[in-house]
């Protein structure tokens, strides 16, 4: 039993990956084993569009699944890597999903800086903030025969953007069960290098929105973890 978590880092400094690792080693599962996949080669997640390179975030997600797959992995979240893990929701996540087919998990998260977030000792407290309005990012969850339902991430979306909306959308289509758990306090950390990444955001209504309705009109539901 593993369960395994995969997030992507390109233009992100050591700093943030560490960070990130030393939450959710601080708040591992406590009955079973886990797996990080830092996927974070700019070169692997590269899509063209108009002759031009992209950055292409689904493309590095589904690198980050096929990986954790090779390790066995039967759960496997994705997550960003300014997310702070809180204390047993990765074991929660496992004992969920370990049992059922065809269910998805999102858990929204709250927004916080980290000079704030360190003042915090509780972390039930930070439930009294209030969640992101925005997005349907953060933490995606699902065992593995519900990630191959799904395809993986929409690699025809490119840059940054779109691609958890229609994460959400074709899971719905595909009559996956989607439960949204609230009672976690998930943070997310907002740092220089996010900004620096935004730059390229193409999502909301812009053109990965248009494609993604599109492919959904067509039933287009291609494969990309095989």
């Amino acid at each position: 039993m593993t369960l395994g978590i995969t997030v992507l880092a390109c233009n992100i400094s050591n700093n943030i990956i560490k960070r990130f690792k030393y939450y959710v080693e601080q708040n591992k599962p406590k009955k079973i084993d886990y797996q990080i996949e830092i996927v974070n080669d700019k070169k692997e997640c590269i899509v063209i569009k108009d002759n031009k390179e992209f950055m292409c975030r689904s493309k590095g997600l589904n690198i980050g699944i096929k990986r954790l797959v090779e390790k066995d992995c039967d759960v496997i979240v994705c997550t960003d890597i300014d997310m702070m893990i809180p204390p047993n929701l990765l074991q929660y996540i496992y004992d969920v999903l370990n049992k059922v087919n065809n269910v998805f998990i999102w858990v929204p998260c709250r927004n916080i800086n980290f000079t704030k977030f360190k003042k915090y000792k509780d972390w039930n407290k930070l439930l009294n903030l209030s969640m992101r309005s925005v997005g349907k990012g953060s933490f995606n969850a699902a065992n593995i025969n519900t990630w191959y339902k799904l395809g993986g991430w929409n690699e025809k979306l490119y840059g940054y953007g779109g691609a958890d909306d229609d994460l959400h959308i074709r899971a719905k289509h595909l009559g996956i069960k989607m439960e949204v758990i609230k009672d976690f306090p998930l943070m997310h950390i907002n740092h220089p290098s996010r900004y620096r990444n935004q730059q390229n955001r193409i999502g909301g209504n812009g053109p990965n929105m248009k494609i993604a309705k599109q492919m959904i009109q067509n039933n287009d539901f291609p494969q990309w973890l095989k």
